[in-house]
C-alpha cells in the first residue's frame, strides 16, 4: 500500500501588517478553488494557530 500524505488542502500565504500579521487560505482543491482568497487580520497567537492547523 501506499503510505504518502495527501497533498494539503490549502495554501496559507502570511504577510505582515503593521503590529499585526494578515493571511490567506488558497484553497487547492474542491469547488472553492475558483473563489478568490480574501485577506483577514490577526495577532501572534492567531498566527501561531494558524500555523499549528496547517501541519495537519
Amino acid at each position: 500500500m501506499d503510505k504518502t500524505a495527501p497533498p494539503p488542502a490549502y495554501e496559507l500565504d502570511v504577510a505582515p501588517d503593521g503590529d499585526r500579521w494578515r493571511y490567506r487560505k488558497r484553497w487547492t482543491s474542491g469547488l472553492r478553488r475558483f473563489l478568490p482568497a480574501l485577506w483577514h487580520a490577526t495577532d501572534d497567537a492567531g498566527l501561531k494557530l494558524l500555523r499549528q492547523q496547517e501541519r495537519r
